[in-house]
């Protein structure tokens, strides 16, 4: 499997992620919408595992059902099977629980949620694809290689307390994203002109 595309659907579920923890944290109710992202993104990283396993996951899997599809793949290639299972199970079952049925978790479950999921998406990601979690950028579901890599400068410089290089660098991202934009609405009107005649 392409490692961009690994990359790529790797920085989707974590926005997913973050988008559920910043919504962890908001008041009850709706905190609660949180256990649907945690769900939601761990089970686009299950599927995103089984097709780098190449294992066939069916329409009837339930969620659950990929630790025991997974698992036996994992150890034959020497890798650490998949963690927390039953905290899963519990996650599962608050979004059933929410989704069908009404029944708005605890915040101490979502919180519990929250922990639990984040620590499976970093002990998962780096045990199966050899990515540490936290290096995942959503920097990289931008097409645009130049300003990507601006702002890749941009996270660098940060990181290294350089704020003017950094700031610098984010301005520069912008331009190149403008000039990118403008030669992309260029290109279609070209196109757009040419399928008219």
């Amino acid at each position: 499997m392409d490692k961009e595309i690994i990359i790529k659907r790797l920085a989707f579920i974590k926005y997913i992620v973050h988008q559920a923890n910043f919504q962890s944290k908001e008041p009850e109710p709706l905190c609660c919408l949180a256990v649907l992202g945690f769900h939601d993104a761990t089970e686009l990283l299950l599927h995103l595992i089984a097709e780098k396993l190449n294992v066939q996951i069916g329409k009837n899997d339930s969620f659950i059902g990929y630790w025991p599809k997974l698992n036996p793949v994992l150890k034959r290639e020497n890798k650490s099977e998949l963690s927390h299972q039953a905290s899963m199970n519990k996650l599962n079952n608050a979004r059933v629980g929410l989704k069908h049925h009404g029944n708005l978790p605890s915040k101490s479950s979502i919180e519990e949620f929250r922990i639990i999921t984040n620590t499976f998406f970093q002990e998962s990601i780096k045990n199966v694809f050899d990515i540490d979690f936290e290096e995942v950028s959503l920097i990289d579901l931008i097409p645009y290689t130049d300003v990507k890599d601006y702002l890749k400068d941009a996270e660098n410089y940060f990181k290294n307390g350089n704020i003017k290089d950094c700031v610098t660098n984010l301005a520069i991202s912008f331009v190149a994203l403008i000039s990118n934009y403008k030669e992309n609405k260029e290109e279609l009107e070209v196109i757009k002109k040419k399928k008219e005649t």
